[in-house]
């Protein structure tokens, strides 16, 4: 068992499943091969990370994909990449990697993730394909559809009964949905009421007119708005990873993946990094100290970065580059965090000390797309 990818393997209703058996995937299957043969793990060790991106569990699925994409961004920059490696430190444990320029050891490397439960992960594998379902086998250039399910399962849905929405869109005049759509009476606008008994699912369809007749994507999910605040977990799964390994005597990257829906953009970031802001014109140092990191204590210090990305899947990772690495604030000892910063090449958040206020400068850096040569 030495490739990711082999007939009949995995389980049904999975992301790894997803992946292994559609024709379309063809080309991030190869892509991920060529990855995984360049991935240093043998023997046990190398079976054990094959079971784990084949799981039943996705979140694993989704833990094993991130390490590999690492590996592969960690190579493309020039670094030379351990796995597993023995530390100093008296727990029995060790991080993914150890990471070295020139013989030179420079940092260890985390990898971890953000997402879902296993069962809504299950469900939005589902909806994923239903959608593919839709765009494989409905065609019109005069509409696209917007998909809300209302009700959702682990089962397996009949997806057959969808390519009945083609001839239902016939009885439909396009004009006659555009002028809706143009005059804001889109509450009026077409459903089609699709329901699997047998699976429990259903959905309400909302034909909408095309907004690009070169587009052959015709249906989209449609998600209801949220305030959910994913701050929260990804700063807990933060602690956590930096109280697992104890005391190293390099310092510690971590690299966690959002692959939730729910996005932090820059400023939330910054703060569930750095601390909230007392208000919104209040610099940097006067934020409070609620942050992963605390601005002038040792909270943390030797989590020398933290490499965020954001919702970087297999399914679609060649067209994502949400990917920065956010270094520790000033903190009296910045060698290290000196070190990494000359040596990694892509997107940074680099703290800038000027007496007791401080800022954060974005180095642009080059592209992840660019460095794993997706573009």
């Amino acid at each position: 068992m030495t490739t990711l990818f082999e007939k009949n393997a995995g389980f049904p209703n999975t992301l790894f499943h997803y992946l292994n058996t559609h024709h379309d995937a063809e080309g991030i299957r190869q892509r991920l091969e060529a990855w995984f043969a360049r991935f240093p793990a043998a023997g046990p060790e190398r079976r054990d990370f094959i079971n784990k991106f084949r799981a039943k569990d996705n979140r694993q699925y989704h833990g094993a994909f991130f390490e590999l994409y690492c590996h592969e961004l960690l190579l493309r920059q020039g670094f030379d990449v351990q796995t597993h490696p023995q530390t100093s430190s008296r727990k029995n444990s060790s991080p993914d990697f150890l990471v070295s320029k020139d013989q030179h050891p420079l940092f260890y490397f985390e990898c971890t993730i953000c997402t879902y439960s296993n069962q809504a992960d299950g469900i939005r594998t589902n909806e994923q394909e239903i959608v593919d379902y839709v765009n494989r086998n409905v065609h019109s250039p005069d509409y696209e559809l917007r998909l809300k399910f209302i009700e959702q399962t682990l089962r397996t849905p009949n997806k057959r009964k969808l390519r009945a929405i083609e001839h239902w869109l016939e009885r439909h005049d396009a004009a006659t949905v555009r002028h809706l759509w143009e005059t804001q009476q889109r509450d009026q606008l077409p459903v089609f009421d699709w329901h699997d008994v047998p699976s429990g699912w259903r959905a309400e369809i909302t034909v909408w007119p095309a907004m690009s007749r070169d587009n052959d994507i015709i249906a989209a999910i449609s998600h209801l708005p949220t305030t959910l605040d994913v701050k929260g977990p990804v700063k807990e799964n933060l602690i956590m990873k930096a109280k697992h390994y104890g005391n190293l005597k390099l310092p510690l990257v971590i690299a966690i993946n959002n692959v939730t829906d729910f996005l932090p953009d820059e400023v939330e970031t910054a703060e569930l990094l750095l601390g909230s802001r007392r208000d919104n014109a209040a610099p940097l140092a006067e934020r409070k100290k609620d942050g992963f990191w605390k601005p002038g204590s040792r909270r943390h210090q030797d989590i020398a970065a933290v490499l965020v990305a954001n919702r970087i899947r297999s399914i679609d990772f060649v067209h994502k580059d949400d990917v920065c690495l956010w270094h520790q604030p000033p903190s009296g000892d910045d060698a290290a965090r000196h070190e990494i910063e000359a040596h990694w090449q892509g997107p940074q958040f680099i703290p800038i000390s000027d007496g007791d206020a401080w800022s954060v400068r974005r180095q642009p850096g080059t592209s992840v797309l660019d460095l794993l040569n997706l573009r």
